[in-house]
């Protein structure tokens, strides 16, 4: 959840580039990013600017940029997350620099990925 909706305040696509950034973390780790803490923990943690802690040996064996992208998809402030353009580019830009990410064919003008482990 991102953390404007903790705030109650608007709700916009900026929270679903969260959740993205949260998905991210989760196909990573096959955890949730802020599991075992509580919902006023969780905010405490958004609202000082923490992110989810990644270990520097699973960092390292990321595809380049896929780490910055999670981290800039959750940033506390809306306004710097990247939009869905943004990230869908950079998403494309980490499959061609990876075989992590696999671009499958457009869909209806849309594109998928199959993520491989």
């Amino acid at each position: 959840m991102a953390p404007e909706q903790f705030a109650g305040g608007e709700l916009t696509a900026a929270c679903d580039i969260y959740a993205f950034g949260g998905l991210i973390y989760f196909m990573i780790t096959a955890r949730h990013p802020w599991m075992g803490l509580t919902g006023p923990q969780i905010y405490m943690n958004q609202c000082s600017g923490k992110q989810p802690e990644l270990s520097d040996e699973v960092k390292l064996n990321l595809p380049r940029g896929l780490y910055e992208l999670m981290t800039d998809c959750m940033s506390v402030d809306p306004n710097k997350r990247p939009n869905q353009k943004v990230a869908s580019d950079r998403i494309w830009s980490i499959r061609h620099a990876s075989d992590f990410v696999v671009a499958s064919d457009d869909f209806d003008g849309i594109r998928t990925f199959d993520v491989r482990v």
